[in-house]
């Protein structure tokens, strides 16, 4: 870079590495700088022009101190770029007025994100009471930028007409980072260059709602659909409505900063989503504020219309601007840090989003939607006003971090944007590290286990087996350490060190319970492997979930009854049998009665001696269990007809973990010396394997009169497809080869029913759905020879082969004839 000055200056940037090696005459106090290399750079008679401006247009019309900011920059090399950066848009703004059509410029880029670099290494560090005043300067200067980013002078293409981006109205949510920065360098101290603003501050943080309806001209109660019973606790427009209803009393121009200023401090979050999802009303009610408070608050900055007259640049001299002793104040004999030249900033490091990141929190906002309309009936485990209260009230704090990205890796998938569901896969890995890191922490116990429940349905579904496996136990294990698995049990003295739960909110151990349980039914899907389970049945001491509108509600339920879990199905049933008579939203309940029989029924017949024929007494026996559970549960739970149609993809669900277990117990290998002539267990039991078949594909036929959620539970595909394979062969090969042709016809029909429903799989489930359905294409195209061989065997011959199933095209489909 060329050093020279130009003729007649006498102000020059020192041009030198930052070492040992060069002492310098006044050391810079940043720590961050000092961990940066110097670049050369020239202060050149443009920049001290737009320096000049500023400090002459904020003297005389801010009520910033001024001269003690610019005094601070010498040694706060943030606070300088923040200076730079203003000193540009501010002149940016002055030109608009005379030319349209111009946004941020490169050098004002540039400032802003080396001055919000500086500033984040700074605050990484420990701060010192000398730091504090620059900081607060820096983003008090940051606030004003975030007001003057605009880069388009067209309205229609301005927001909110264009579309969405991450940094949309970022002005509005700077303002909560801000009052955190307040609180850390506290301005209003007594030594603070910030003190004579105390009155200022103060009266901005002053503001308080009534609460009352009366408070509020009739006009935006009418706009807001606010009634008598509307607070600001149950809607989102009251506080907005209220402080636009106190402007009213203020002519135009005459609206005092703080009472402008209330607007975008203590409107709620969940006001501010609105406005990023660009509700109506939110947005006649932002343009209302606008149209009162926009010259009063910040068109000191926007023109020279405002200014007590035109500036006579040329004529100022930079000793001038800054009205301080001169032998204790050299400004331009320092070096100036940057971390990069600012002509070569790469600005697509500015713009561009990190795929990895959360997103914007309009979107966040519509993925966390997302996941409670459409993946929360088969993942229940989070309480949906306790999670959404905490995001209003602390944003993105007000969960883990874990969390937040499991939720958005699983709902990407549901989500309307193709951007967005390209980034699911990056969103999962976070979420995968993250849950893992968690999961070893202390802290955030409960949360911790509700993302590894979410990240074991997405691994599963992404066709990484190794990590459900993996991260199952992990998961199991933390909740045995951490006493969540005797959580209603007697406890145990743990090592605090372990991270022990400890909670006394009805909700939280609540959420735990059914966070619990859900993975032990994941567990217990494994049935169709002859894998070990992770869960050991003998370590569970915890009550079966509330009904579901016990749990959604805002208060403890008075008159719940709780079940606790036993081993002994009989038992088990024994204690259900008081839900029946009681119209709750148990299905769950159920669900995790039927898991725990599949898990019985399994590691009975995986284990490495089992004869079925020796061994008959023992499946008499699960058979006898299975009716009892059957009898057990009520309609509503079992039927689409009787139960809750919130409730249906869990009537599908539990309907197919009941077929699966008639599968398990009923399709049995041919044994030596069984022929038609002469049926043994395996032609005698047949018919019930595809009864249970017939009725998974007459419930399926239901409950797609009104959704096809169904289709997102990972976990139903595989009961789904065995049920399929069993009317594949009755179709190729039946029990009677001269049944009658309606009968031929009914199976065919009920086939194409489980085929439809695979086909949604494969739309829903991405790999796993497009696996389970090149099998059921596979099995279709069976011969008779094929078809007898698959029937004389066992269910889990049905899936034991699948790494060798062919991969079609989406052309090929499957052959029902």
């Amino acid at each position: 870079m060329d050093l020279r000055l130009p003729k007649g200056s006498q102000h020059l940037w020192l041009a030198q590495e930052l070492s040992p090696s060069v002492p310098l005459k006044d050391p810079i106090s940043t720590e961050a700088a000092l961990k940066t290399h110097i670049v050369s750079f020239e202060l050149d008679a443009s920049a001290l022009r737009l320096l000049s401006q500023l400090y002459h247009q904020m003297k005389h019309t801010s009520v910033f101190p001024v001269a003690d900011i610019f005094h601070l920059a010498q040694g706060y090399p943030f606070l300088m770029h923040a200076a730079l950066a203003l000193s540009a848009a501010h002149d940016r703004s002055l030109s608009m007025a005379i030319q349209s059509g111009q946004g941020r410029t490169t050098s004002e880029m540039a400032h802003i994100f080396q001055c919000t670099t500086l500033l984040n290494r700074k605050l990484c560090h420990e701060i010192s009471s000398a730091d504090r005043d620059p900081i607060w300067a820096t983003a008090s200067f940051l606030s004003i930028l975030s007001f003057l980013a605009l880069d388009e002078c067209d309205p229609s293409k301005a927001w909110p007409f264009k579309p969405s981006e991450s940094d949309d109205m970022n002005w509005l949510r700077l303002g909560d980072t801000k009052w955190k920065l307040f609180q850390l360098t506290q301005p209003t101290r007594p030594d603070s260059i910030f003190c004579p603003m105390s009155d200022t501050y103060q009266k901005m943080r002053a503001y308080k709602s009534t609460s009352s309806i009366h408070s509020i001209l009739p006009e935006l109660q009418i706009l807001c659909r606010l009634d008598e019973c509307s607070q600001p606790e149950t809607s989102p427009y009251f506080e907005a409505a209220e402080i636009i209803t106190r402007l009213d009393k203020w002519r135009d121009f005459e609206v005092p900063f703080p009472e402008a200023m209330a607007f975008i401090i203590y409107t709620s979050t969940s006001f501010k989503s609105l406005l990023l999802m660009k509700d109506p009303v939110a947005l006649v009610l932002l343009a209302l504020w606008y149209s009162k408070t926009r010259v009063t608050s910040w068109d000191s900055f926007s023109g020279p219309a405002e200014t007590s007259g035109t500036l006579d640049v040329a004529a100022t001299n930079l000793e001038d601007v800054m009205s301080l002793e001169p032998d204790s104040f050299n400004l331009w004999s320092m070096p100036f840090p940057t971390l990069e030249a600012p002509q070569e900033l790469d600005l697509s490091l500015v713009t561009k989003e990190d795929p990895a990141s959360l997103p914007p929190w309009s979107v966040l906002l519509e993925l966390v939607s997302n996941f409670f309309q459409k993946l929360y009936a088969h993942l229940p485990i989070i309480h949906k006003g306790r999670f959404m209260h905490a995001l209003e009230r602390d944003g993105i704090d007000g969960s883990s971090q874990a969390l937040l990205y499991a939720i958005c890796a699983i709902s990407a998938k549901t989500h309307t944007d193709p951007n967005v569901r390209e980034r699911r896969c990056h969103w999962y890995e976070t979420a995968k590290r993250l849950v893992s890191e968690s999961i070893a922490g202390k802290s955030k116990v409960i949360e911790s286990l509700q993302a590894a429940v979410l990240i074991v349905q997405q691994s599963s579904e992404m066709m990484e087996f190794c990590t459900p496996w993996q991260l199952l136990g992990l998961a199991w294990r933390k909740a045995v350490l951490t006493g969540c698995a005797r959580l209603d049990g007697k406890a145990r003295v743990l090592p605090k060190d372990l991270g022990v739960l400890e909670t006394d909110s009805w909700i939280e151990r609540e959420e735990c319970r059914r966070t619990l349980w859900t993975l032990f039914i994941f567990d217990r899907c494994l049935c169709t492997t002859d894998l070990p389970r992770a869960i050991d049945n003998r370590h569970i001491h915890v009550n079966f979930p509330m009904s579901e509108d016990e749990f959604q509600a805002d208060h403890e339920p008075l008159d719940s009854d709780s079940i606790g879990f036993t081993v002994d199905v009989d038992n088990l049933c024994s204690r259900l049998q008081r839900q029946t008579l009681r119209r709750k939203r148990t299905v769950y309940q159920y669900l995790v009665a039927a898991h725990h029989l599949l898990g019985r029924v399994g590691e009975e017949l995986y284990q490495p001696h089992f004869d079925y024929k020796e061994d008959r007494d023992k499946l008499q026996s699960f058979t006898s269990k299975l009716v009892k559970l059957r009898l057990t549960i009520p309609r509503h739970a079992i039927e689409l007809s009787a139960a809750d149609p919130r409730d249906f993809s869990l009537v599908v669900w539990l309907n197919a973990v009941m077929a699966c277990n008639a599968l398990l117990l009923h399709h049995r290998p041919l044994l030596e010396g069984e022929t038609n002539e002469r049926p043994g267990d395996h032609f005698e039991n047949w018919p019930y394997c595809v009864a249970a078949a017939h009725n998974l594909a007459n419930c399926l036929r239901d409950i797609c009169r009104t959704s096809l959620d169904f289709a997102n539970n990972t976990f139903l595909l595989p009961l789904v497809f065995v049920c399929a394979r069993v009317l594949l062969i009755e179709k190729c090969v039946p029990l009677d080869p001269y049944c009658d042709p309606a009968y031929k016809s009914s199976v065919k029909d009920d086939l194409e029913i489980l085929a439809f429903a695979l086909r949604h799989f494969r739309e829903a489930l991405g790999k796993l759905g497009r696996k389970y359905y090149n099998g059921f294409i596979y099995f279709s195209r069976f011969n008779a020879e094929q078809c007898r061989a698959a029937k004389c065997g066992v269910l889990l011959d049905m899936l034991r082969p699948c790494d060798h199933w062919p991969d079609y095209s989406d052309e090929e489909e499957a052959c029902i004839l």
